[in-house]
C-alpha cells in the first residue's frame, strides 16, 4: 500500500501544501499538485497520480476543494480514485471521509461527500450571484465601482507626447509624473487613441 498525496491549489499555496504533506509522511515523489484556474481541469498531476495508483493505495487531501476545480470535477476525481483504482481517499480537514474505515460503507460515504459538493457547490453560487447582484444595483444606481479613476499629473501631457515621439522610456517618463510604469503606459495608449481621433 502506497500513499499519495494531491490537491489543486492556487499557485501561492503550493509550497505551504507541499509541506503539510510532507509532514503527515508522505514522500515528495507521491505529493501531486495541480495549479487551480477555474477555467478547465486540465490536471497533470491528477494524471500522473492516477497512472501510479494500485488497488489498496490511499490518497490524502486537505479537504474537499482540494480535489478538483468544481463540483462535478471533484465528483469525478473522487470516484476515479474509489471505484475505478479500488484505491481508499482519506480527507485530512473531514475525518468523516476516510474510506478506510471498516464501518463506512464506500456507496454511503458517496452519496453523502455528493450531497455535500452539492450543498457546497449550491452556497457558492448564492454567493456569487449576490455579489453580481449587488454590483449590478450599485452600477445602475450611479456608485462607482471598481478601483478609483487615477488623477493624472498636471506634467502628464508633456511626458506623454515625448514618450510618444520616443523621446524619452516608459519608464523616465512614468517615473517623471510619479505614476507606476503600467499605469503610464495605459494612460498613454489612451492618450494617444483619444487623440488619433
Amino acid at each position: 500500500m502506497n500513499k499519495y498525496a494531491y490537491a489543486m491549489v492556487a499557485q501561492k499555496d503550493k509550497l505551504n501544501k507541499n509541506a503539510f504533506y510532507m509532514e503527515s509522511g508522505i514522500s515528495k515523489r507521491n505529493i501531486f499538485l495541480d495549479e487551480k484556474n477555474g477555467a478547465d481541469d486540465c490536471a497533470p498531476g491528477f494524471d500522473r497520480m492516477l497512472d501510479r495508483l494500485a488497488p489498496g493505495d490511499v490518497v490524502y487531501a486537505g479537504n474537499i476543494d482540494d480535489l478538483g476545480n468544481g463540483y462535478d470535477n471533484i465528483l469525478s476525481n473522487w470516484r476515479l480514485i474509489l471505484y475505478d483504482k479500488k484505491a481508499d481517499i482519506v480527507l485530512i480537514g473531514m475525518p468523516h471521509f476516510d474510506t478506510r474505515r471498516p464501518e463506512v460503507d464506500a456507496d454511503y460515504l458517496t452519496g453523502l461527500f455528493t450531497d455535500v459538493i452539492g450543498y457546497l457547490s449550491d452556497k457558492r453560487k448564492k454567493h456569487n450571484d449576490a455579489i453580481q447582484t449587488g454590483l449590478r444595483e450599485a452600477i445602475e444606481s450611479g456608485v462607482p465601482v471598481g478601483r478609483p479613476e487615477v488623477e493624472l499629473p498636471d506634467s502628464f501631457e508633456k511626458y506623454c507626447l515625448q514618450y510618444l515621439a520616443g523621446n524619452i522610456t516608459v519608464r523616465d517618463a512614468a517615473m517623471l509624473c510619479n505614476m507606476s510604469k503600467s499605469t503610464f503606459h495605459r494612460k498613454a495608449q489612451e492618450y494617444a487613441e483619444s487623440h488619433q481621433k
